[in-house]
């Protein structure tokens, strides 16, 4: 007996995104066991719907939704998104691997799937203010079982510290934050402390409410930005901590 094929018809929105210009598709299971097909069609469609999400949500011109879109197409076609610059690293059995799973249409390679695959989506330009936005979704676990009050002093410990480098040193992108830009925001807290208006345990909360912030955003959003966080403590006190966002 032959190998089984799950045989479906594409989704009307699939087909009017223009990502698959076919109204059926046959899809082999690699098995030529009927229970074993049973069992993986409907694991195997849902990957393939997933695939078509993730083709038709990369097609935007908003850089997270791009980048994030990539991300997922690449996993759904059985790969971890890197930057084209490891890919040209990799073995050349393991890149040939990711051009062949390239979908072709009309003969032609699928630009979405290319760029994901081979990693040439650029990373977002995340900012400052924007990184607080995302904060608030992405660590939402650090303010599960929290009450009201609770959760307005957790925030306004947050904004304060955001709004503070914005008026200081600017709304700029994370990635071009520099240990000159920190170090420049420290000086600024430390006026304050010595002017009366701030206390040394106040700006160094500041300081590393602001560090964990960046470094939730750099990691949930997988920027892999190299932060310059170290040595910002007023008095030698670490708030910089790599945890606990």
């Amino acid at each position: 007996m032959g190998t089984y094929y799950l045989r479906k018809e594409v989704p009307k929105r699939v087909r009017d995104g223009d990502v698959e210009g076919r109204r059926e598709v046959y899809i082999s299971l690699g098995t030529d066991s009927l229970a074993e097909a049973k069992q993986k069609a409907s694991r195997i469609w849902d990957m393939q719907i997933g695939a078509w999400e993730a083709r038709l949500a990369g097609d935007t011109s908003d850089a997270e939704a791009r980048f994030d879109a990539a991300r997922n197409l690449a996993k759904q076609k059985g790969f971890r998104y890197i930057p084209v610059e490891r890919v040209a690293s990799l073995p050349l059995t393991e890149r040939l691997e990711r051009v062949d799973a390239i979908s072709n249409r009309r003969g032609q390679p699928d630009m979405i799937e290319a760029r994901a695959l081979l990693g040439a989506v650029e990373r977002p330009s995340i900012t400052v203010s924007r990184a607080l936005e995302l904060y608030w979704t992405l660590a939402a676990d650090v303010a599960h079982g929290k009450n009201a009050n609770q959760m307005r002093i957790w925030r306004n410990g947050r904004k304060k510290p955001v709004a503070s480098f914005i008026e200081h040193i600017g709304d700029l992108p994370l990635s071009q934050i520099t240990q000159d830009d920190m170090l420049d925001w420290r000086q600024a807290l430390w006026e304050r402390v010595e002017a009366g208006q701030y206390s040394t345990n106040a700006a160094n909360k500041d300081i590393g409410a602001f560090c964990r912030i960046v470094r939730t955003i750099s990691e949930k959003k997988r920027l892999g930005l190299t932060l310059p966080f170290s040595g910002l403590s007023l008095k030698d006190r670490r708030v910089c901590r790599p945890h606990a966002p």
